[in-house]
């Protein structure tokens, strides 16, 4: 009885990929170029992580065409998460007969210090080459992150990491508004630190608190263990030689690499 429940069960396999195999699988067409459009994109220049300082409120995006034989004014649509009253952003942008590029200016409203604000723009779709190659940097929508801040240079100084084996040149910046100090993009991994400081010996780091330690994101993928964790306690400054020291635990989901203390010596101040 086991050998006929067998070959009854291989027999309903081998007519089942026959069955797949004769049904018909039907592929939406992608919908057609518009054979009048003049290639409508933004410009690779354009910056996509945008940081503005509290006296400028007006983002500049740069818009591109292939053909330019004529005047024309071209839809653009966007997308966000926030209230309309925070950003003015045109519906459309106008170029000159003859002319290759235009502006879109995009105006902020009172959005909120130190908050990052995602947008994204697109161009009308008739008026796009929606198959370009991507290496010609020709790009019909765009993502933007915006930043308004008034962080500033507060002190040049040297950077000392045992833990990458290595030291720089590193800006100390410092904010009035927030009352923080920061270094900005301190590994080179995109990630910032932050810490609270009254100018003499009490220091507050800003990030993930886990009884005394605090943890901050280096931005730094291990390639074996994945996402590496700075954990900070006990930061202390020493007056006479302008030092602080950073005791930090280096970590990942796995484990911890130990203990690898790095060090910030105030140069010079603005």
């Amino acid at each position: 009885m086991k050998k006929i429940v067998y070959f009854a069960t291989i027999a309903l396999v081998i007519f089942g990929l026959a069955a797949c195999e004769e049904e018909e699988i039907l592929r939406e067409e992608s919908p057609a170029a518009n054979p009048n459009s003049t290639n409508v994109y933004f410009d690779s220049l354009n910056p996509t992580n945008i940081v503005l300082p509290l006296d400028i409120s007006t983002i500049k995006i740069l818009v591109g065409r292939k053909i330019t034989d004529a005047s024309q004014t071209v839809a653009i649509e966007y997308d966000h998460a926030y209230d309309e009253s925070l950003f003015d952003i045109p519906t459309s942008v106008t170029f000159d007969a003859g002319a290759n590029t235009a502006e879109l200016d995009i105006t902020l409203g009172e959005i909120e210090l130190m908050k990052k604000y995602h947008i994204a723009l697109a161009i009308e779709y008739d008026q796009t080459n929606p198959y370009a190659d991507t290496a010609l940097k020709v790009f019909p929508r765009i993502e933007l992150n915006i930043t308004q801040e008034d962080f500033a240079p507060y002190a040049d100084g040297t950077y000392e990491t045992t833990f990458f084996e290595a030291s720089w040149d590193q800006i100390l910046e410092y904010s009035p508004i927030a009352e923080l100090y920061r270094f900005n993009d301190l590994w080179g991994f995109g990630e910032n630190v932050l810490f609270e400081w009254d100018g003499a010996d009490e220091i507050r780091m800003i990030g993930e608190e886990e009884g005394d330690e605090v943890g901050i994101i280096t931005g730094y993928e291990h390639p074996d263990y994945g996402m590496v964790t700075a954990w900070y306690s006990n930061v202390t400054y020493d007056a006479n030689t302008k030092t602080f020291t950073f005791p930090i635990e280096w970590t990942v989901s796995a484990g911890t690499f130990g203990d690898y203390p790095a060090t910030y010596t105030i140069t010079s101040l603005y």
